[in-house]
């Protein structure tokens, strides 16, 4: 019964392939370059207004899903972002 609570519907599998399919080419680098811009993605959003933080923070948990369902390593886009891989 476990198994199928990690099973994905046909509708979930066609949307994965499709995050995949997208930002594996170009335009999906330049896209996922832009949100990474807009999004803070991983500087934190801290702010002293809790409305501004959480508004902040939902721009950053969605670049986070985005990565996680393009299949792209997290850390390892932040460190290319950032100079550290090529």
């Amino acid at each position: 019964m476990d198994e199928d609570v990690n099973k994905l519907t046909p509708v979930e599998e066609s949307t994965l392939l499709a995050y995949k399919t997208f930002f594996s080419t170009e335009e999906g680098r330049l896209v996922l370059d832009d949100l990474y811009n807009l999004c803070f993605a991983m500087l934190g959003s801290y702010m002293a207004d809790q409305k501004l933080h959480s508004y902040e923070e939902g721009k950053r948990s969605v670049l986070l899903r985005i990565l996680r369902l393009g299949g792209i390593n997290v850390r390892d886009y932040i460190e290319y972002r950032n100079g550290l891989k090529r």
